[in-house]
């Protein structure tokens, strides 16, 4: 993997776990409450991790533009409208309760989301807004001039959770919403669907709308030389910016790290693991020699938390000495006195 260039001779890495937000009891491994005890802590409020991200990232005020984002991404003529995500999902019942779950990507069928697509487009012709879809994705948008009063809930908060509670909220829902269950009656009834589920298929009728928002008539100054991540977000944000993708930053031997460290300015990498499972702590352990590497090469380091349940992330900033300080006690995230951060 090439090393991404930039100004600072220096450097930076800042790590971004966006599932640590819970746990289950003691499971943060030996190496994570290490890091957290040796850096200097700062409890920052933050609404969600769109919001986070559009912080780290020196967007304006507001969670982060995913929809409008990702459109870019898929080739979508955005043109400073204000756009929010379609992403097909499924409706099952889990203990009684219905909750949206991810769709199959194999499921998605070219073919069929172009028919589909182009109901819907006909089906709202003369809304005043439009409907878009964008590929290789397959996820659909709505573009609109108007900026509407709508606040919704990411994808990755909805899924495994009952939908009704978190439907889009704000002076515009009852609008959107009802849009949104019209567009659900009009696939139920295509025959697309009625061939899907006469072969035992998936219906393709369900849509989470999430990520509203448009993009900044001025780009804000990025500070990243290069991104890790798997997120299709924040892959698009980087793409948007012009930051250079990254790749198998935790694979490059030791040898290699200390070229790379020598070299790359300022790094977000993005490290998705869920803290609530056992095997999180673990696979992060593998990741630590890329943190030694780093410090050892004099870069500075921020670790980063997701959202806490008392709705506050966490930021830890280690320098390169402190990973000699070895008398600090191990601390676990969210616990213990940190003093509230400002932005």
């Amino acid at each position: 993997m090439p090393a991404a260039k930039g100004d600072s001779s220096a450097g930076g890495l800042t790590l971004w776990l966006p599932g640590l937000r819970a746990w289950p009891g003691e499971a943060l491994g030996e190496f994570l409450p290490r890091y957290w005890g040796r850096g200097r802590r700062e409890r920052l409020p933050a609404t969600t991790l769109l919001d986070l991200a559009a912080r780290l990232w020196s967007f304006p005020a507001g969670p982060l533009p995913a929809a409008a984002l990702l459109a870019a991404a898929d080739g979508v003529a955005v043109n400073g409208r204000w756009v929010i995500a379609l992403e097909a999902v499924q409706i099952q019942s889990r203990q009684g309760q219905a909750v949206v779950l991810p769709m199959p990507v194999e499921t998605l069928q070219v073919e069929e989301m172009d028919v589909l697509l182009a109901a819907a487009r006909a089906h709202f012709a003369g809304a005043g807004w439009e409907i878009a879809g964008g590929k290789p994705s397959g996820r659909w948008y709505v573009l609109a001039e108007v900026v509407p009063d709508l606040r919704s809930t990411p994808i990755y908060a909805v899924l495994g959770r009952e939908p009704l509670d978190l439907l889009p909220k704000g002076g515009d829902a009852g609008y959107w919403n009802g849009i949104f269950n019209e567009l659900q009656m009009l696939l139920t009834a295509h025959p697309v669907n009625r061939r899907r589920e006469a072969e035992d298929l998936e219906p393709l009728r369900f849509f989470w709308a999430w990520g509203e928002g448009r993009l900044p008539d001025t780009r804000p100054a990025v500070r990243w030389q290069g991104v890790a991540s798997s997120t299709p977000w924040l892959r698009a944000l980087a793409a948007w910016a012009g930051v250079p993708l990254l790749h198998g930053l935790d694979a490059l031997p030791d040898g290699e790290l200390r070229i790379f460290w020598a070299e790359a300015g300022e790094i977000l990498w993005e490290w998705p693991g869920d803290w609530r499972l056992e095997e999180t702590a673990p696979a992060f352990a593998g990741i630590v020699p890329v943190l030694h590497a780093a410090l050892a090469a004099g870069v500075a380091v921020q670790l980063w938390s997701g959202i806490m349940p008392d709705g506050m992330a966490e930021c830890v900033r280690l320098r390169p000495g402190d990973r000699w300080r070895f008398w600090r006690r191990a601390a676990r995230p969210g616990r213990g006195a940190a003093a509230l951060g400002r932005w």
